[in-house]
């Protein structure tokens, strides 16, 4: 039997295969965010199209206005156009089989 870890983002499902393996927390960064801005979070040997890392994230406001872009390690997490101008929290985790 197969078992996976889904990862809900804002652009879809993505399954990792961890038949055998172990999921472990490889990172979990958190903040705040005001509507315009863009905080970046470097993460040593994150690789996004390592099929072996999964990311998840929330944000306390609507997720409709925020994006998350990842490359060689760096995640960044952005904030725009939000009428809300309260100050949101964020929550980036990340997961490596």
């Amino acid at each position: 039997m197969s078992y996976g870890l889904k990862v809900l983002t804002s652009t879809g499902a993505v399954r990792l295969d961890t038949t055998d393996r172990t999921i472990r927390g490889f990172a979990t960064f958190t903040g705040d965010i005001s509507n315009g801005q863009t905080k970046t979070h470097t993460l040593v040997g994150f690789n996004p199209s390592d099929a072996t890392i999964g990311l998840d994230w929330s944000i306390s406001s609507n997720r409709w206005f925020s994006s998350l872009i990842t490359s060689t390690n760096q995640i960044q997490i952005t904030r725009s156009n939000d009428p809300s101008t309260v100050t949101a929290q964020y929550q980036i985790k990340v997961y490596r089989v």
